[in-house]
């Protein structure tokens, strides 16, 4: 007997692995991964085996999940995504079809389903099938609605990616709070659209969050951390590097976004509303005590959550130059009129 799945009263699911087959598989498979963590087992060696038992045992989710893990990290985006599929195919053959239930992260035995579809994402995202990224996105977060896995992260770039716009933008109004990356997404969002003062906006919003996302954007190499507080790494350089490691291409596109970024970003008026708050940050680091950290914090958050339209609408207009040159400010610096 193989592993079942099992429906409760709530109409959620979860994977049992309660029968002897399904231990003994399981067994088998602990072994295998113990050696190779002990480096008793090469990779290769590894590959080779699971894919022995799950010729015997193709309902095995583990083995699976293992795998396709396996192959991501040794950066086969290809191999990672067939092994992926092939276990989403099985753990799907489990179910009844088209269950539309919860498979929640909480059922430790769900954990491989959700961690295959977790290695598909991924791919599909390397590979640039947006479409289809954004697809298992949205699915992770019906199954498991706490997301502990942060699909809700990624499906907004990657319908911004597959040409959903609209779909993108609520998706990234929504979270921008929760992740920075995701102003600068909105952001680039109004700004393919040429709504200019919502971008403005948006990006004004993610320099207060990040502001090293724009530094890596503007072609500034790897920027070292200032002394000032980070609440935490989305705050941090190293979120900015993957952000435009994975999703920088779009910017390049000819799209102005990346011109109108730079001129913002340099904007008299932008850089003093910038240094106020960086301006915090700083006294963060020196507080004497929690009292006073408090409230650094909240006149950090009351100048960042004061960004609006208002400023965007007075700086974002065309101006005409003495020589009679009329345009964009961001185009009228670079000479492109």
């Amino acid at each position: 007997m193989s592993i079942q799945f099992q429906i409760f009263p709530d109409h959620s699911g979860a994977f049992d692995y309660s029968s002897n087959a399904a231990r003994a598989a399981g067994e088998k498979f602990d072994e295998l991964a113990d050696l190779w963590q002990q480096g008793r087992l090469s990779d290769k060696r590894l590959q080779a085996a699971l894919e022995e038992q799950l010729k015997l045992t193709p309902w095995l989710l583990d083995a699976h999940c293992f795998l396709a893990s396996n192959y991501f990290d040794m950066d086969k985006p290809v191999k990672a995504l067939e092994a992926a599929q092939r276990g989403l195919d099985a753990a799907h053959d489990l179910m009844p079809e088209g269950f539309p239930g919860k498979i929640e992260w909480g059922h430790l035995e769900n954990r491989p389903y959700l961690r295959l579809l977790q290695i598909a994402l991924l791919c599909l995202a390397r590979r640039r099938k947006h479409k289809e990224a954004a697809e298992i996105a949205v699915l992770m977060m019906a199954r498991n609605p706490n997301d502990n896995q942060g699909a809700r992260f990624l499906v907004g770039s990657e319908l911004l990616r597959a040409g959903m716009r609209k779909e993108a933008a609520v998706v990234l109004q929504e979270q921008a709070a929760e992740y920075p990356p995701y102003w600068y997404e909105l952001g680039l969002c109004h700004a393919i659209d040429d709504n200019w003062v919502a971008a403005a906006t948006a990006f004004r919003r993610g320099f207060a969050a990040n502001h090293y996302i724009a530094e890596l954007l503007l072609n500034e190499s790897q920027p070292l951390p200032l002394l000032i507080h980070h609440g935490s790494n989305l705050e941090d350089p190293s979120t900015a590097a993957e952000y435009v490691d994975m999703y920088g291409e779009l910017w390049l596109a000819p799209n102005g976004a990346q011109h109108f970024l730079r001129w913002l970003y340099n904007q008299s008026q932008v850089m003093i509303e910038r240094a106020g708050i960086l301006a915090c940050k700083e006294e963060l680091l020196w507080a004497p005590n929690s009292a006073e950290a408090g409230k650094i914090v909240q006149r950090r958050d009351t100048l960042a959550n004061k960004i609006d339209d208002k400023l965007s609408k007075a700086i974002v207009q065309q101006r005409t130059t003495r020589r009679g040159q009329t345009g964009w400010p961001w185009n009228l610096a670079l000479g492109m009129l």
